[in-house]
């Protein structure tokens, strides 16, 4: 059985022309992203698409007290104002228990 990713991967799109303070611990941060699964698959934007998927709010969170994902925390953590990056968040850092258990709740009545 292969070993289970425990960190999420990121690469960086675009870096900020001008220096910024990176984004640390107890700070407010503003973030668009569009959710995939690996395979392409779209699932859902904070921006506006056109398809019934964000309105074109940012989310907003205190990185240590919002609860996030872990591999979205540990993304935004260290960004600097401006910068993109594409990321993989292994399951394991994911919403994939949560999901799941919410799931059968709503089918179940």
């Amino acid at each position: 059985m292969g070993r289970r990713a425990r960190r999420a991967t990121a690469s960086v799109l675009t870096a900020p022309a001008h220096s910024g303070t990176p984004a640390a611990t107890g700070d407010v941060v503003s973030y668009d992203y569009t959710l995939r699964r690996a395979n392409g698959y779209f699932i859902y934007a904070t921006i506006d698409c056109g398809i019934g998927c964000g309105d074109g709010t940012p989310e907003t969170a205190t990185l240590g007290k919002t609860p996030l994902i872990a591999g979205l925390e540990e993304l935004l953590t260290g960004m600097k104002p401006g910068e993109k990056r594409r990321a993989l968040v292994p399951p394991s850092l994911g919403y994939v228990r949560r999901v799941k258990a919410s799931l059968r709740a709503e089918a179940c009545c």
